[in-house]
């Protein structure tokens, strides 16, 4: 029981003092890593604001210089056009304000145009209209042409009517757009299918959705509009312009529209690119391009979505707020057609804020870029990495280990100043590089031997070798990826092979989907049975790229277990829907290839690999910044979409080419990322970059908690008690293992994935209370620690205790203890020499295997910082 309460006390003890605070950086680091300061909060949340405008100035003195609308000038084509107007104001500062939610709007000729309240204009009649803006005393017009108001206008299911029915929610996932509908009335998810919603409004149900005798009386049209009861309430106002526009369509006889109708091209919202202050606005347009070279504005019936609403949120009519500092994304989505708009939210700073940016001195382009965007959003960078903190974090993150004691302090004791540099150079030609990353692509390609993958042993230890070889090749990315594509043959022996066996169903649209989410980081998987509903991504594309596998073939051979992969003579793709054969398709291209019988996945693997796939190069560039920030310049790594854009698409751009220009080189990326000033930000927060929106931008690097296989490295290497695993040799580290099948609980509760998927989400970095109860009660860790040699040898060498501690905080924090943790240390010892009876050597062993203990439940061990 004495044992055990001295073992709590030594918890206690090293919760509270071994880890150092920002301000006295050896003091209190559990203050540091938690992030917790004594300076002012600065969340991306700001204060609320009295008003989304500068100001008012002293008397006097115009605070505005001018207001001009945008467009000037605009023509509504047809009675059921409309148009968002914007007015921007100059303020005496010289910046333009949106003022469009402070400005009176009114039409001089309401019988041939209306404008509401917003901006929206809306034809009346044939004609020509001036619409005036007033804001501040001062005035702005544009001019308004309508044509073809009276003129018959034959309506479009698909280009009409189905935007209406899309803006109005009726088929998102809450209403008829679910898997299975609402009273049973089903649409295809965000207008994805026209084709099944136009059977389902107007032929299922023997019609009763539509009247064509009584128009008005139709079922859709009286529930939409809460004439009669509707689960979903209100959504179309009775009488609006959307209400007059599908009352239209039914008595045109409800049409699909003319074979020759226009198809929609693409969407473009204006303004690109806004900065605001916190509480200013700014409205958005939306433009609908087509195919016979019209242009719409749809901004009313367009869906916007803000990936950060903390900082700026967006209403329904595109008028976008900035709330918090910081950056973020408006998605503009109309009839599966996305574009994007970027809202910068500046953090203010003081007249003196240079020196805030001071110390952080590029090192290479990289850090250009990312200094470029901390400066536009006023997000100053944490300061350098002390050299101890550096060396424990490149060795962790680059070969999966801790340094040892005397690699620590010859790198201390270095005065080179290129000395990082040089141990980067040094750790990527380490072995233990090769055995790290062979393990994190053996969990993204599926090494493992039993269910649900099935490589048996031979297959496991054949593909395991393959990537292994290949990585202490160092092996262009581009040739790895063409060998494992290409592969063909026995999976006992051509390594390669195994790419193909490793899919639980082992059928082209699996393998098609790891494909796309391994080495293009697209995930297609929704679009296996419908289009995507923010993505360009059809059920067509999904099968256009599956057809490019559909040739490969496995074959069982008399060798228990073994199969070979080869190339089918006849091997077709067919629809899942319609049954048709399906031509190979590009993801992203609009027309099959015509190949001519040869295996298609030569063609492919040539598109892929080719320097001007969009994704190829940018998606592992992207996936290594992940591996060592523990974020994605894209983040998570494997979702590349248009409505997920990169926080810094320079800096992606940037690392893409230069993988590239260099041969696909990937130990070039490491060593351009490592060698960063960027990589060697401090995790210690400041006052001014205490949000997430400084982690998605890297002003200071992000703790992560050691994953499973460091984590037990860490503690078998620091104790010097090696971990046996079953059927390996003693001293095999688990970053060696060749699957996630050799058994080990504690791998299992410190997060190893499975290797059932190909993703980066099944590998579990999160801690939890049994992560704590196991390693303050857990026999394992008890066992290395008291069975362990280091202990053991430093007190047969005859050290003292201050020599002792210095070799414990060198083995497991890479670092000297500080003056007042030595202090503690020698009053725990002579307490516990005191205070106990028995051998005094015995004790002393004892009270130091206590004090290890306890470094190894700091978060300063845990954690990667």
């Amino acid at each position: 029981m004495r044992r055990i309460v001295a073992r709590m006390l030594v918890v206690v003890l090293a919760l509270s003092w071994v880890l150092p605070s920002p301000a006295a950086p050896r003091k209190n680091r559990l203050m540091r890593l938690s992030g917790k300061t004594a300076s002012r909060s600065t969340s991306s949340k700001a204060s609320p604001s009295k008003g989304n405008l500068p100001p008012t100035p002293s008397r006097g003195r115009p605070e505005w210089t001018g207001i001009r609308l945008e467009p000037s000038v605009l023509t509504l084509p047809s009675r059921y056009a409309t148009a968002q107007l914007v007015v921007l104001a100059r303020h005496r500062d010289g910046r333009l304000v949106d003022v469009t939610a402070q400005a009176k709007f009114r039409s001089e000729n309401p019988k041939v145009a209306t404008v509401n309240e917003f901006g929206v204009v809306e034809p009346t009649g044939d004609g020509v209209a001036v619409v005036t803006a007033t804001f501040a005393g001062l005035t702005a017009r544009a001019k308004v042409t309508v044509q073809n108001f009276a003129a018959p206008l034959r309506l479009s299911f698909a280009n009409d009517v189905l935007p209406v029915l899309s803006k109005a929610g009726c088929n998102r996932t809450g209403c008829h757009g679910s898997p299975k509908g609402k009273n049973g009335f089903k649409l295809s998810l965000f207008a994805s299918e026209p084709d099944w919603d136009y059977l389902a409004l107007v032929k299922q149900n023997f019609m009763r959705r539509v009247n064509r005798v009584e128009p008005e009386k139709s079922l859709f049209l009286l529930k939409a509009t809460a004439q009669i009861p509707h689960g979903g309430g209100e959504r179309i106002k009775a009488g609006s312009l959307d209400h007059r526009l599908l009352l239209e369509w039914v008595r045109q006889g409800l049409p699909w529209g003319d074979e020759k109708q226009p198809q929609l091209l693409s969407v473009e919202v204006t303004p690109k690119e806004e900065s605001l202050k916190v509480g200013e606005g700014r409205q958005l347009r939306v433009l609908a391009r087509f195919s016979d070279q019209s242009v719409r504005d749809v901004t009313r019936l367009v869906h916007f979505v803000s990936t950060v609403p903390a900082v700026a949120e967006v209403d329904e009519r595109g008028r976008v707020t900035a709330r918090g500092y910081g950056e973020s994304v408006i998605l503009a989505v109309y009839m599966g057609k996305v574009d994007i708009a970027r809202v910068a939210v500046p953090q203010p700073l003081p007249p003196d804020a240079e020196k805030l940016f001071a110390d952080f001195k590029p090192n290479n382009r990289i850090d250009e870029l990312v200094l470029a965007k901390l400066r536009k959003l006023g997000i100053p960078p944490s300061p350098l990495t002390s050299d101890a903190e550096f060396i424990r974090r490149v060795y962790l993150d680059v070969i999966g280990t801790l340094p040892t004691p005397d690699e620590v302090r010859k790198f201390l004791s270095d005065s080179d100043p290129k000395k990082r540099e040089k141990l980067v150079d040094a750790l990527l030609q380490r072995p233990e590089f090769v055995d790290f990353w062979t393990m994190k692509w053996g969990d993204l390609l599926r090494v493992k031997r039993d269910f649900p993958i099935h490589l048996w042993d031979k297959g496991m230890w054949a593909f395991y070798r393959f990537i292994r070889t290949s990585l202490a090749q160092n092996k262009p990315y581009d040739q790895f990826v063409r060998e494992l594509l290409l592969s063909e043959g026995s999976g006992y022996r051509e390594g390669a092979a195994n790419f193909y066996r490793a899919a639980p169903d082992r059928e082209p649209q699996t393998w098609a989907e790891t494909v796309a989410t391994v080495f293009m980081g697209v995930r297609i998987n929704c679009a296996k049975c419908h289009s995507h509903p923010y993505e360009p991504w059809t059920q067509n594309d999904h099968h256009g790229l599956a057809a490019f596998f559909a040739k490969v073939g496995l074959k069982d051979t008399p060798e228990w277990g073994e199969q070979i992969v080869f190339v089918r003579p006849d091997g077709t793709f067919h629809h899942t829907r319609t049954g048709e054969p399906v031509k190979p398709k590009f993801l992203g291209d609009s027309k099959p290839l015509e190949l001519d019988g040869t295996d298609p996945r030569v063609a492919f693997v040539r598109w892929l690999t080719s320097p001007d796939n969009p994704y190829f190069a940018r998606n592992i560039v992207n996936r290594i910044w992940f591996w060592l920030f523990g974020r994605g310049i894209v983040h998570e790594p494997d979702d590349f979409r248009l409505s997920n854009p990169p926080s810094n698409p320079e800096l992606l751009d940037y690392l893409a080419n230069e993988l590239v220009k260099n041969g696909y080189d990937l130990r070039h990326i490491y060593r351009l990322i490592l060698t960063s000033r960027t990589y060697q930000t401090s995790s210690v927060v400041n006052a001014w970059n205490r949000s997430e929106q400084a982690l998605v931008h890297f002003a200071r690097y992000p703790v992560r908690r050691l994953m499973a296989e460091q984590l037990l490295d860490a503690v078998s290497q620091v104790t010097e008690h090696a971990e046996k695993f079953p059927g390996l040799p003693l001293g095999f580290r688990a970053i060696q293992l060749p699957d996630s099948r050799v058994p080990s609980y504690f791998l299992e509760l410190f997060g190893r994935p499975d290797r059932d998927i190909a993703c980066e989400c099944e590998r579990k970095s999160e801690t939890a209370l049994q992560h704590a109860l196991y390693l303050i009660s857990g026999e394992q860790l008890e066992r290395k620690v008291r069975d362990g040699q280091r202990i053991k040898r430093l007190l047969q060498a005859g050290l003292s205790d201050d020599a002792i501690m210095d070799e414990l905080w060198l083995a497991a924090l890479s670092r000297f203890p500080t003056e007042e943790e030595r202090q503690k240390v020698r009053a725990y010892l002579a307490d516990r020499l005191k205070e106990a009876k028995g051998n005094a050597n015995t004790l002393r062993e004892q009270a130091f295997q206590d004090v290890l203990w306890a470094l190894l439940n700091t978060k300063e061990f845990l954690f990667n910082h």
